[in-house]
């Protein structure tokens, strides 16, 4: 489901979220942006795998990302009402890795990137001009992932179980991000491997599984399935 963004791919165009059918995920890229107009209702898209992955330099090349989704209309989080500046995000993945380019257009308020936050989960990206994604598999116990970008570049991620209380600032998605500025918008590129959400997740979204115990319950029967 995707909290901000409306689609703009082609409906002819086929596609698979995460190549697996039944993933869907939670994603929110939140710009740090003044707000009007009415609430919007929220829509949900579909992400096309990519057989040429894009290179992760900050620089959106020609024809780089036409086989990635591509969605604007971002609104403000917990009000629902679009932003006055907006954001324009694609997605893609292949068999390996998830890819996302975030381009942040200017505001007159926002004509200076500060790069706060400029190491690895430094939680000063937090109040720095930066796009967010979160990750939220569709299993039991639901676990988030939650990572910032800004434009120096640097990142923050987080896994969250909420039902447990569970907050690991450790985990790493192992992010590979670059970063340009032009004075009319700044720009993102980053990837991340599948598997830095979880191994046993991937594997649960592919075959139907909604208890991650299986796993680790001795049960030869079930794990025979995955040799």
């Amino acid at each position: 489901m995707m909290d901000t963004m409306r689609d703009h791919r082609p409906a002819s165009t086929p596609g698979i979220l995460l190549g697996m059918g039944i993933a869907i995920f939670s994603l929110v890229l939140s710009a740090l942006v003044s707000a009007a107009g009415p609430a919007v209702p929220l829509p949900s898209m579909v992400i096309p795998k990519t057989s040429t992955p894009p290179t992760i330099d900050g620089i959106m090349a020609p024809g780089e990302w036409d086989r990635a989704v591509a969605a604007t209309a971002f609104v403000r989080v917990g009000e629902g009402s679009l932003a006055h500046v907006q954001s324009i995000v694609w997605m893609t993945y292949d068999d390996t890795n998830f890819y996302v380019c975030i381009k942040n257009l200017r505001g007159q308020r926002q004509t200076l990137i500060t790069k706060t936050g400029r190491r690895p989960d430094d939680s000063n990206i937090v109040f720095d001009f930066s796009n967010e994604i979160w990750f939220t598999p569709p299993v039991t116990p639901a676990a988030t992932y939650q990572t910032l970008f800004n434009s120096y570049p640097g990142v923050f991620d987080t896994k969250l179980i909420p039902s447990l209380g569970y907050n690991a600032l450790a985990w790493s998605a192992r992010w590979q991000i670059a970063a340009s500025e032009t004075k009319d918008y700044w720009m993102v590129e980053a990837k991340a491997p599948i598997k830095s959400f979880g191994v046993e997740r991937i594997a649960m979204m592919k075959y139907g599984i909604s208890e991650i115990g299986q796993f680790y319950a001795g049960d030869m029967r079930f794990l025979g399935q995955f040799v």
